[in-house]
């Protein structure tokens, strides 16, 4: 979700930019006829120039509305949860993207809208409801543990005043408990199902960051050469992390006499072939 939502940014700055300029040319053409006025010079000949620029700016930033006004709207789709403390899902989420996409007919918005159509966007609120089925079964108390778990994190806001903050858990938990002897586990399941629930592309980003470096060199290199470029990347050790001391290959499992590639490179085939790696 990452990248939809950086280039539907990227895109409103844009927007504004362009609006912006207009505005400012307009208010400099104002300026320029205020000045005349002021030096004593006939300005009637720059009123229809000023009322131009003026109807221009409107229309620069009635333009920019539609897109700002339906950009929340298609965001709210690719949330958890909706504003009210109810769960998200596939069905919710497609008619709010339909709703918004009309007004994101640009053409500059192609890549965005394409984006959105694509059903994997969406996939995330799939793989999350079955992790919620798998923790608990019982959908009525699936349904109360989800909201009681939001309500522990979003707290209500001060307009619905001290008593409905003060209340909202224990009478959540007073719903829950004649419905389940174990609802601390229950609750603790569907905990662990809600938490991890990832709306970002960084694995791919993490990934696409290695194998990039790969794709961008030249066509005319064979596969050797790049096999020679690979074992350096694969045998360094990691500085800091988790991962900290240990290489790739090592992560991986792979047993080497060395993981020092240029030992590796130097050492005979047959000593190399003596030590096995896994199968």
């Amino acid at each position: 979700m990452f990248h939809i939502q950086r280039e539907a940014g990227r895109l409103l700055r844009q927007h504004w930019q362009h609006a912006e300029a207009v505005w400012d040319q307009a208010v400099a053409r104002e300026q320029a006829v205020e000045r005349r006025r002021r030096q004593g010079a006939n300005t009637s000949r720059h009123h229809r120039g000023r009322r131009a620029a003026w109807d221009q700016a409107r229309t620069a930033l009635a333009r920019v509305a539609r897109p700002e006004q339906a950009w929340p709207q298609a965001a709210q789709a690719l949330a958890v949860f909706t504003p009210e403390g109810c769960r998200n899902d596939r069905r919710r989420a497609e008619a709010q993207i339909a709703a918004a996409l009309p007004e994101l007919a640009d053409a500059r918005w192609a890549k965005t809208r394409r984006a959105w159509q694509d059903p994997r966007c969406l996939t995330f609120l799939d793989r999350l409801h079955q992790h919620l089925q798998h923790a608990e079964p019982h959908e009525a108390l699936r349904e109360a543990l989800v909201h009681w778990w939001w309500r522990r994190r979003h707290r209500p806001r001060a307009a619905e005043g001290p008593a409905a903050a003060h209340l909202a858990e224990p009478l959540q938990a007073l719903i829950c408990a004649p419905r389940a002897p174990h609802g601390p586990a229950a609750y603790r399941r569907v905990a662990a199902a809600l938490r991890p629930a990832v709306r970002a592309s960084s694995v791919v980003a993490c990934r696409t960051s290695v194998t990039r470096m790969h794709q961008a060199r030249p066509r005319h290199w064979t596969q050797a050469l790049l096999d020679l470029q690979r074992l350096p990347w694969n045998c360094r050790l990691f500085r800091a992390g988790k991962r900290r001391h240990r290489c790739p290959y090592g992560w991986l499992g792979l047993r080497l006499p060395t993981y020092a590639w240029w030992r590796l490179l130097t050492m005979p085939r047959r000593d190399v072939a003596q030590q096995p790696s896994t199968p």
